[in-house]
């Protein structure tokens, strides 16, 4: 899985828009409960191989605004540091989709998280369809993120054309952008470097 200790937040985008259906190459799927199902999948394999093991650390954050002000709002599913003795895979069902996406705001939250890391490797893969709606523009944090050292991998999932802003952020911070068409393509996609 992993070759040096990792620390690797994923930021699940819990707007409305997740709760829409896309036609994918396995069906008719929502793409949150696409996310949903592979993350569980992807978190009982870490958890059943020892999860904190000092290679990698796991989180799991979704995010999204609502309120008229369009403030960010963030639920930690699983805590990247300090984590519990079991992981609470069950709260990944809990996420469900509400409000816009303010995907520069998670990402700023994002930020904030990863900058206590001292690991070398820090990751954070954005699962989206690739809007963002509200909030701080994405783009304004690649200086930031790239300073820090904080790779961001755009991982598209439904949308009906591919999103320049996920593409744009990997670019910028040396990630990677990647478009998933089937559920097989997200969970090999999760557990990629």
């Amino acid at each position: 899985m992993f070759q040096e200790p990792e620390d690797r937040l994923f930021l699940v985008d819990a707007s409305r828009s997740m709760e829409w259906q896309f036609q994918f190459g396995d069906g008719r799927q929502i793409p949150l409960t696409m996310i949903k199902r592979a993350l569980k999948e992807y978190v009982m394999r870490i958890a059943a191989h020892g999860y904190y093991d000092e290679k990698r650390r796991i989180g799991v954050i979704a995010y999204w605004a609502t309120d008229l002000r369009q403030n960010l709002k963030v639920d930690e599913i699983i805590q990247l540091y300090n984590p519990p003795t079991s992981l609470p895979i069950y709260r990944i069902d809990d996420i469900k989709g509400s409000g816009s996406s303010c995907m520069g705001d998670a990402l700023r939250y994002a930020l904030l998280l990863m900058r206590e890391s001292v690991r070398k490797r820090r990751r954070v893969k954005v699962l989206s369809d690739g809007e963002c709606t509200s909030g701080v523009d994405p783009l304004s944090l690649t200086d930031e993120l790239t300073q820090a050292k904080i790779v961001i991998d755009g991982v598209q999932v439904g949308g009906r054309m591919q999103s320049s802003i996920l593409t744009k952020i990997a670019e910028q911070s040396g990630g990677r952008f990647l478009r998933v068409m089937s559920y097989q393509e997200l969970l090999q996609t999760l557990d990629s470097p």
